[in-house]
């Protein structure tokens, strides 16, 4: 059960934490007008035997209180200097959209994107200061710290804004490096959405760590019409959820996971299709199934002694 953590935040964060006396950890889950914002585990070395009367309990929730006020001070200078809507300039057609990930595994991090019109222009993860911080350690400024690490963010944005659109990372910088087959041939089988689509998921694939190292594409034994494409790199996986619906044919990103997107396709001919354009996309070949014959589940891998694209 989640509890009021009592700690002086920002005005619009709410904090909450739930002591587990199994695990034993305290969970926090921090809130930004009601919506949730980041959450954290701080686990408790129980010195006792008595774990409500042990120095680590408290000292994990005076942890769990530090964790709570640099995040939300973090994501009140990022509003401060990005704004909640993110950033736009009218005259050139330019917006920025961002999204705070804290307390992450692979480092806090602030994820933005690019758009002139519908056309993205640069998909980039900028480092942040860690919200997870030891209440007993050195004091810092962190607004500062966060405000520093936003230079690189905004000096980006300028260069856009300015015209200069294919400095590296961005989606024209990438894409030169990439060897795109003719997704207009006949032979793909592809409808008009994934033809316009596949270009900026490709890009997003390229940005994984270690690009893209394999694909397994595993069905649905409840739904027929459904599949899921996990593409796997060295850190992390992106998913492409199939919808084989010939009444509509859209892409776009799951709602409730950034990793994650959705596309509506006419038939299993679009599938093959989209699978064989990363295979060659990404210099994969398909293996023999672990899975048995029977489970519809293909593997791609990357080719012995290619080099990712």
């Amino acid at each position: 059960m989640y509890n009021p953590l009592n700690v002086e935040l920002p005005q619009g964060y709410t904090v909450f934490a739930s002591y587990g006396r199994r695990t034993p950890e305290i969970a926090v889950e921090l809130y930004w007008q009601g919506k949730v914002l980041a959450t954290a585990l701080m686990e408790v070395e129980i010195q006792s035997f008595n774990p409500a009367d042990d120095p680590e309990v408290e000292t994990a929730y005076a942890n769990a209180r530090a964790f709570a006020r640099r995040c939300a001070v973090i994501h009140a200078t990022l509003r401060e200097q990005l704004g909640d809507g993110g950033l736009h300039d009218a005259q050139v057609g330019m917006a920025l959209s961002w999204c705070y990930r804290a307390a992450e595994d692979d480092g806090d991090r602030l994820e933005i994107e690019v758009h002139r019109g519908a056309e993205l222009l640069l998909l980039k993860n900028y480092p942040l200061p860690p919200a997870v911080h030891d209440f007993d350690a050195r004091r810092e400024d962190v607004a500062a710290l966060t405000r520093t690490a936003l230079q690189p963010v905004l000096d980006d944005w300028q260069r856009l804004c300015g015209g200069n659109t294919a400095f590296p990372g961005t989606f024209a910088a990438v894409m030169r490096t990439v060897t795109l087959p003719n997704l207009d041939d006949d032979a793909w089988h592809l409808g008009p959405a994934s033809r316009q689509c596949l270009p900026e998921f490709v890009y997003r694939l390229c940005l994984q760590p270690g690009g893209v190292r394999g694909i397994h594409a595993v069905p649905w034994p409840e739904a027929p019409d459904e599949a899921c494409l996990l593409f796997f790199g060295d850190l992390c996986e992106r998913r492409l959820y199939l919808h084989i619906d010939g009444s509509s044919n859209t892409w776009e990103k799951c709602r409730d996971n950034p990793q994650s997107w959705e596309a509506c396709i006419s038939d299993e001919r679009e599938k093959n299709g989209l699978l064989q354009v990363f295979a060659e996309v990404f210099q994969l070949e398909q293996q023999d199934s672990k899975d048995g014959e029977s489970s519809g589940v293909l593997r791609y891998r990357r080719r012995q002694g290619e080099e990712t694209a």
